[in-house]
């Protein structure tokens, strides 16, 4: 046949890796056998960012009750061994191998004994020429018909797969044929094609090798599906911003700091702080940089050091205290006094940084935990750390430079209503976001386990094979992509969502000054709100811990980012698969940018930038008011395919989004219902 063209994100987002099995364009179900590896493509992938990220997702998925990794898997991480491959080709073998005759119903190559390859060359033998077109003839004599695949499998959780469990009977008839009652495995049949008489119910057996390795748990039948049901093939993507080098080695060197158990203390404290410093925005990212880099080579806090500052300073500010009302009318007594409160000065600010540089951001978040736990975050570290690492070009920017009064007042006033009406804090165009795309592995029958549920087997997360290239076999593959192009990072104010949340899911404030104040507003939300610190996939998980309002901050961010992308074509020429979001909860914002490798350089982000900020968040308001189908989306937790869900490149998979955030309605989360009066917007 001949060869089909995919688009690369697709090769990520569904089947087309080793080990899935997809449906061809003439019908035929295919399983991917390996790839062909592009170089070029990796070029702009940065091996140590990619092996940092995987081996966090590691650590959060064997966090999981049920959760297990290939030892391979790991061992390939822990070692540094990990192959990693961009693919520009796939290969495909035919699978699964039992066939079923379209006229009589009766099943072919599904005797034991032979391999695969044995299996395609019999079944090779057998091709003939109907109507134009090569198809496979039955084997009973007199039919005349053609035989396709069965298209069902038996998949189980550790990964493995293979066709339909047949019983025993089955193998002793010479001629069977399989009942298929439509769409449903345990519901079909097989019976003696010779005679009629029914021999079984579909049925299927216990994963043998689970079965001897997990004797005393629950679940180890294999799982009879459909080939396109989705139960056969879960890859595990990650995504994240590919830094520049120089921040990304900064970056793996900080993270190093965070690895021990236990409170934070000195050099590990300080580079803490730094980091939620650089997320509250209180330090410049670029200041940031440099002050890190100088902490790392000097080793962090000295005590010794600090102790002798802390006792000096003790003694000038006695002395102060004892002259200042005895020389008040002396002129060199108030000249001495000058010079002491100067030297109290200049200690407090040499105290300062001996014991770190960034104290100051525990005005704000005085919990340890809470900073270890940001700090420790990918994506709060990539928040951080792609400031000022891109070729940004904020609005402010933009109307600095725009040289016609009338062009740069009509655009102060645009930026004004953005502010003011969709509580917008910042929109800055990047020209060179580098977007990773990469898959670490797969599971089957589940993407995730059941975490209610501690007496089953596990669900494991294998890592990928490629049985084409011999010199791969026996070794762990990721596959990655990555892309230099355009997006738009899309911040939100933290006064107008927190004041949201007082109002609508009544918050307890401490203090109403929070309402006022950018950063004590936003490190308020990152202590009130767990799910706003983790990645959108932790933060999921994180939701169903909490009463429903809690985590209403990150579900409101992500619906708005949905929105936007699904109104974004008209200003910028982008369809829906062309553009992805990543989400950057921490930080109140997510960015939006192009996918398609091909089409970036159309510059239509940076388009809609200049000109048509309002009227595109003008249609994403109007998109996110109603739905297609309602009243029966509005009613039903106003979330469905017909508004905000996307077909591919959700980070979430669509779930926790309600257009009821923006405008009020029910909302349906993790099997609770509340309703939200007042929409964010």
């Amino acid at each position: 046949m001949d060869n089909e063209f995919i688009p690369k994100t697709r090769l990520f987002r569904e089947n087309y890796l080793p080990g899935g099995i997809v449906k061809l364009r003439n019908g035929a179900y295919a399983q991917v056998r390996g790839t062909r590896n592009s170089a070029i493509d990796l070029g702009g992938i940065d091996l140590a960012q990619l092996l940092d990220v995987i081996r966090g997702y590691l650590s959060d998925w064997e966090g999981l009750n049920g959760a297990e990794t290939d030892a391979g898997l790991r061992d390939a991480i822990d070692r540094r061994t990990l192959t990693v491959q961009c693919p520009s080709e796939i290969y495909l073998s035919p699978f699964p191998f039992v066939l079923q005759c379209t006229t009589c119903k009766v099943i072919d190559f599904y005797q034991g004994g032979r391999n695969e390859d044995q299996v395609v060359s019999d079944a090779g033998r057998r091709i003939r020429r109907v109507h134009g077109r090569d198809r496979v003839s039955c084997k009973v004599p007199g039919c005349g018909g053609s035989m396709v695949q069965v298209p069902y499998l038996s998949v189980h959780r550790c990964g493995s797969v293979s066709g339909i469990n047949l019983p025993f009977q089955v193998l002793r008839a010479a001629n069977v044929d399989f009942n298929d009652r439509g769409g449903s495995f345990f519901g079909s049949s097989f019976s003696n094609h010779d005679t009629g008489e029914r021999i079984s119910t579909a049925l299927s057996m216990p994963c043998q090798s689970c079965r001897v390795q997990y004797p005393t748990l629950g679940e180890l039948i294999q799982r009879g599906t459909t080939i396109l049901n989705g139960e056969a093939f879960f890859a595990h993507n990650v995504q994240y911003i590919s830094l520049p080098a120089e921040s990304g080695k900064l970056v793996s060197e900080v993270c190093s700091h965070f690895q021990a158990t236990g409170p934070l203390a000195g050099l590990s404290a300080d580079l803490a702080e730094g980091i939620v410093s650089g997320l509250l925005g209180l330090v410049p990212s670029t200041v940031l940089r440099q002050q890190f880099s100088d902490l790392l080579s000097q080793g962090g806090a000295d005590p010794g050091k600090v102790a002798d500052l802390e006792k000096r300073l003790s003694v000038k500010r006695t002395a102060l205290e004892k002259y200042q009302g005895l020389l008040d009318d002396d002129e060199f007594g108030q000249s001495m006094l000058e010079s002491i409160k100067k030297e109290i000065a200049e200690q407090e600010e040499s105290l300062a940084a001996a014991r770190g540089v960034f104290r100051d951001v525990r005005r704000f978040i005085g919990n340890p935990a809470l900073l270890k736990d940001l700090a420790s975050e990918r994506r709060v570290q990539e928040t951080v750390f792609f400031r000022g690492g891109f070729r940004e070009f904020s609005m402010a920017d933009r109307l600095a430079k725009e040289a016609a009064p009338e062009v740069r007042e009509d655009m102060a006033h645009q930026w004004q209503t953005l502010q003011g009406r969709y509580c917008v804090d910042q929109v800055s165009h990047i020209a060179d976001l580098n977007v990773v795309l990469a898959a670490l592995g797969y599971t089957r029958e589940r993407r995730q386990p059941n975490t209610d549920l501690t007496d089953v087997a596990p669900v494991v997360l294998r890592p990928f094979e490629d049985r084409v290239d011999d010199s791969l076999r026996g070794r762990a593959l990721a596959y990655a992509m990555s892309a230099e192009t355009e997006g738009l990072w899309i911040r939100f104010d933290p006064r107008k969502i927190l004041t949201w949340c007082q109002k609508e899911f009544g918050w307890a404030l401490p203090d109403r000054n929070l309402l006022t104040d950018r950063t004590a507003a936003h490190a308020f939300l990152l202590e009130n709100c767990p799910p706003l610190r983790l990645s959108p996939a932790a933060a999921l998980r994180e939701t169903a811990l909490h009463p429903p309002g809690v985590a209403a901050p990150f579900h409101l961010i992500h619906t708005i980012s949905h929105c936007l992308l699904s109104s974004a074509k008209r200003h910028t020429g982008y369809d829906e698969m062309s553009l992805a979001e990543y989400l950057l909860p921490m930080d109140l914002s997510f960015l939006v940018y192009v996918t398609s490798t091909q089409n970036y350089t159309a510059g239509g982000l940076y388009t809609l930038f200049k000109h048509y900020l309002l009227p595109w968040f003008d249609d994403a308001s109007n998109f996110g008011f109603q739905c297609v189908f309602d009243p029966v989306c509005s009613d039903s937790g106003a979330s469905c395919s017909g508004c905000v869900q996307r077909v591919l490149g959700c980070e979430t998979f669509n779930r926790g989004l309600s257009r009821a955030y923006l405008f009020g309605g029910q909302v349906i989360e993790d099997h609770r219902t509340f309703t939200i009066q007042t929409g964010f917007w």
